[in-house]
Formats: C-alpha cells, sequence, structure tokens
C-alpha cells in the first residue's frame, strides 16, 4: 500500500478466536471495543571482550518472546462470545487467533498466530454502568502478517 494513504481510525477492526490451533474454526468475538497488535521482542545475550571493536559492548540474538494483550468487550453473559471464553478458561491450551486491521472501516491487514490463555476477566458489576470484560492472550509462537482475507 503507497505511503500516500491517510491515518485512520480503527473503527471496523476485528479479533477472531478459534476453538482449536487451526483457522478454520476461528470466530468473530462480538462487541470487541480495542486491541493491541502483540509485540514480539527478541532477547538480546551479550558477547562482548577483551578486544570488542571500539569498547563498544556486542549483542547477538537470542529467543524471541510473544507479548501479551488484552482484548476488552462488552461484557453480555451468556453470549456465544461469554460460553467460548469460559470454554477455553476452563480448558487452557493454544488457540489460533486473528486480528484484523482496518482503513477507513474497511480490514486490510491480518495478524495471526497461536495463543495461549492468559485471563478472563469478567469486570466490575454495577447499577448505572456497562458491564465491560476482557480477555488476556499472549503471543505463543510467530506472528504472522498478511493481506486481510474475508472469511469464506
Amino acid at each position: 500500500m503507497a505511503e500516500t494513504q491517510e491515518p485512520s481510525t480503527g473503527w471496523g477492526g476485528e479479533f477472531w478466536l478459534s476453538t482449536d490451533e487451526t483457522a478454520g474454526n476461528a470466530v468473530e468475538l462480538v462487541q470487541v471495543l480495542n486491541f493491541q497488535i502483540p509485540e514480539v521482542t527478541v532477547e538480546q545475550v551479550e558477547t562482548t571482550h577483551l578486544k570488542s571493536p571500539n569498547q563498544f559492548r556486542e549483542f547477538i540474538d537470542a529467543l524471541a518472546e510473544g507479548g501479551e494483550v488484552e482484548i476488552p468487550f462488552n461484557f453480555r453473559p451468556g453470549s456465544d462470545t461469554d460460553e467460548m471464553l469460559d470454554d477455553w478458561e476452563a480448558a487452557r491450551g493454544k488457540r489460533y487467533a486473528h486480528f484484523n486491521v482496518p482503513i477507513g472501516g474497511t480490514p486490510v491487514k491480518t495478524y495471526s498466530g497461536t495463543f495461549s490463555f492468559a485471563g478472563y476477566n469478567r469486570g466490575t458489576i454495577q447499577p448505572g454502568e456497562k458491564m465491560e470484560a476482557s480477555l488476556r492472550v499472549k503471543l505463543s509462537g510467530p506472528l504472522t502478517t498478511a493481506a486481510y482475507l474475508a472469511p469464506a
């Protein structure tokens, strides 16, 4: 995509979660409020020695680690989204998920990977306030990127 595109809002973004580690069983979580694309960090191992050039510390790349992200949404107890997250909380394990990022309300790029369950916060219940919950997931492998592919 050209660098001449206009900035955009996140309206139209999507978070999809599978019931297993395959993309084929992914369903969109409903009423997601926002999300952050998972970060990948790479550990740096120091390799400095007595004759390191210019007396600078030297480093090599070591292991990569996937970041943890939170996906807040409107809490609707008993909804399909709530039941799916209850099931994952009980079963744990890894699941495939993808984040669709929009420009002008239309998804244009997908970030995907395998994620571990990190937590399901059902929020605070109080009179006169909207109920919100949040799912926390941790990237457990490479984060892949691709042009958006609409669900079949």
